[in-house]
């Protein structure tokens, strides 16, 4: 038979054309391929059964998801509610993407990290326990940072998902130890940041406090030495004014300063609230010096000597009065939001143990190898054929494929 094929070959190679020049390209590979059918087959099969043994032999990993939701208090560390609500409730903003930033940057913290780490023992799981192992705890973070995921979901809720292997009960356990470290570390967080606040506002009442009485006892001397028992209605309400306008801006000053310490000095809503603090100052002194016009409102520079000192005397004990009446509430609420403890996460649906593997894919393993394999033998088979066509057409191209190759072996410069 090769030799009717050879006969018949003859005289297309005598006119200058190979048979498979003459025929479809499909045509010459399919030949190639029924020419090889053995060694694909065996190629193909052989891959396929190691990688059959192979995904038995690796071990099993579980998969065990926790959903959460955030809290409806979104103001993790009662910002707004230190400064009276309100537009410092726009201002600091409600977003649930910013929540989901917040736990997600806890989510990947060393501190939970290592926390997993230390719970489940996972040096050892991982195998970095043994001697002679370079920066075990490092190696074993780099490897939990692929058992671990964190993921928000399109209707705001929070998927955490571990996997753990060869036991299904520790990968519910992880996922459910990591919600719960999540919440701790959150609620540590707030009552550090409550306290530090507190701190500030208890300090700047206790101030107010002995300002107020300052202010009363100068007054109450001023009083006695120039016999001033009371003050006009017009007069009064110049003093209002102007010490509302004070209180207004010490308000302003305390909320700044607090945004200061929690969100630091360039912070966006810390320079919007420096900007209101200096327009309020600047507003308080133009009133001062007479600035505003106003039928009612008496400016200080057009009052006699005597009695604008007392004036003066009197609005300072208006506006410490009003500064305490603003620092009480802000000051029981500093002591309230330092001694909550209430959870910030709430569980949707709690890990449960898994009933099924999640990995190895066993038949993804196998049918790519089946696929890789054939595709490979394939390609192997095409590439013999086409190297022994070449040798018999174009024997100086071969030669030069074959000094390359020993080159390439041998490591020396090629020469053609």
């Amino acid at each position: 038979m090769e030799e009717t094929q050879l006969q018949s070959s003859a005289p297309a190679r005598e006119n200058g054309h190979t048979p498979e020049a003459t025929m479809p390209q499909w045509l010459v590979y399919l030949e190639i391929v029924v020419k090889w059918r053995k060694f694909i087959t065996v190629s193909t099969l052989g891959a396929t059964v190691i990688a059959l043994v192979v995904s038995f032999l690796l071990p099993v990993w579980y998969q065990a998801s926790s959903v959460i939701l955030l809290s409806n208090s979104n103001d993790l560390f009662g910002i707004s509610k230190f400064l009276g609500g309100g537009a410092f409730e726009g201002l600091l903003g409600k977003g649930k993407g910013d929540d989901a930033e917040r736990y997600e940057a806890i989510f990947k913290s060393e501190r939970l990290r290592l926390a997993v780490i230390e719970k489940f023992n996972l040096i050892h799981e991982y195998e970095f326990d043994e001697e002679g192992t370079r920066e075990p705890i490092k190696n074993t973070l780099k490897e939990l940072d692929q058992n671990i995921s964190f993921k928000e979901n399109k209707d705001g809720s929070i998927t955490i998902t571990a996997w753990y292997k060869r036991d299904s009960v520790k990968a519910a356990e992880m996922a459910n130890f990591i919600v719960a470290m999540m919440d701790s570390i959150n609620r540590q967080l707030a009552t550090e940041s409550a306290r530090n606040q507190r701190i500030f506002i208890e300090k700047r009442y206790q101030q107010a406090l002995s300002d107020l009485k300052t202010a009363e006892e100068r007054l109450n001397q001023f009083q006695k030495e120039y016999k001033v028992a009371e003050v006009k209605d017009q007069v009064r309400a110049s003093l209002e004014a102007s010490a509302q306008l004070e209180a207004n801006a010490v308000q302003s000053e305390v909320e700044y300063q607090v945004l200061r310490k929690t969100l630091g000095e360039t912070h966006p809503q810390v320079e919007a609230a420096r900007s209101k603090v200096s327009e309020l100052r600047r507003q308080a002194k133009k009133f001062e010096l007479g600035g505003l016009e106003s039928d009612i409102i008496i400016p200080f520079n057009k009052m006699p000597d005597v009695a604008m000192a007392y004036l003066r005397l009197y609005r300072d004990v208006l506006l410490q009065t009003k500064i305490v009446e603003f620092l009480v509430p802000q000051y029981e609420q500093a002591k309230i939001q330092e001694a909550k403890d209430t959870p910030t996460l709430l569980v949707l649906d709690k890990a449960r143990v898994p009933e099924w593997k999640s990995k190895p894919k066993r038949l993804f393993i196998v049918a790519g190898a089946f696929i890789g394999a054939m595709i490979l033998s394939i390609v192997i088979a095409i590439a013999i054929e086409f190297f022994s066509e070449m040798q018999s057409t174009s024997p100086e191209t071969s030669l030069r494929l074959q000094r390359l190759w020993q080159t390439l072996r041998n490591g020396k410069t090629y020469h053609a």
